[in-house]
């Protein structure tokens, strides 16, 4: 599971610190966080996990378009979880950053070359703008629909389970 804190600006509540207790407490070893454009919580992420005896995992959520220059692109959020070092996460912020338009984005072709990242896509892919490929898995999450996920098994596609808290817990509605 992918976790984001309030460093996901308005999509997110949570504070890093309560966002590990919950993740400890769900008895998870691992602790992904994946904050949307963002890299603020890095440093503090990685202290409080492993304060808390979890292995912290660095990625980051950009959204990705087939066409950034669209009036208004269609976009899809995809995670990139780094591999080996978060520099891949910093160099793909970058990238995205430099091509603001209303949020940062990608192309299709940018997000797939990425390198030194594991690739889970969001729920709304255009299967018509990519492949499978090695570090590329299809995100499985309540929001996909039934012809979206036979369609990615039919192109031979791998998935990942995903999901992305919006609270820490339920009662912080």
């Amino acid at each position: 599971m992918f976790v984001t804190t309030g460093h996901s600006f308005r999509t997110a509540i949570g504070k890093t610190k309560d966002v590990i207790a919950r993740l400890k407490e769900l008895g998870y070893s691992h602790a992904a966080l994946a904050d949307i454009n963002s890299t603020w919580a890095f440093t503090e992420w990685k202290k409080e996990a492993e304060a808390a005896g979890l292995k912290p995992v660095y990625a980051v959520q950009i959204p990705v378009s087939p066409n950034i220059k669209a009036k208004k692109p269609v976009y899809d959020l995809w995670n990139f979880i780094a591999k080996d070092e978060i520099q891949a996460i910093n160099i793909l912020v970058e990238l995205s950053t430099s091509q603001f338009r209303y949020t940062p984005l990608l192309n299709y072709e940018q997000a797939l070359a990425a390198e030194g990242v594991f690739i889970v896509t969001g729920h709304k892919s255009q299967f018509d703008c990519f492949r499978p490929q090695e570090n590329l898995f299809i995100g499985l999450s309540p929001a996909c629909s039934k012809g979206y996920i036979k369609r990615a098994i039919e192109e031979g596609h791998k998935f990942c389970a995903s999901q992305v808290n919006r609270y820490v817990r339920q009662d912080d509605k």
